[in-house]
């Protein structure tokens, strides 16, 4: 019988898991999507780091959920002394998300400006 328990409580952590790493995947997804259908349009994006979807602490009707964000977006700088170079540009967001994991928004802030010669 306690076999039985345990199985049944291990099997409910491993669901939750599932579901959890299933939204995380999905809002991945989707702010990608956002940062080159939208933000950065047309400039190459290296992806970074995602943060914990967490719950949004005021209270709004439209936004449910948020994730932090890392990443670079890499553009070429044409200087006096060479042609090209590039520069790359590490931003840190806070997307904000609705109740199916869509983007309705993005907060910038941290930018840190790297250039690569």
């Amino acid at each position: 019988m306690r076999i039985i328990l345990i199985l049944c409580l291990l099997i409910n952590i491993s669901a939750a898991a599932q579901i959890n790493r299933s939204a995380h995947q999905l809002a991945a997804e989707n702010i990608r999507k956002y940062i080159n259908e939208k933000l950065f349009a047309g400039k190459l994006y290296k992806e970074g780091s995602f943060g914990e979807i967490h719950t949004h602490p005021v209270i709004r009707s439209d936004i449910k959920w948020t994730i932090d964000h890392g990443f670079d977006i890499v553009e070429r700088v044409k200087t006096a002394d060479k042609d090209d170079s590039m520069q790359f540009q590490s931003y840190w967001f806070v997307f904000y998300l609705d109740k199916k994991l869509n983007v309705i928004g993005a907060e910038s802030y941290k930018q840190i400006t790297i250039a690569n010669n």
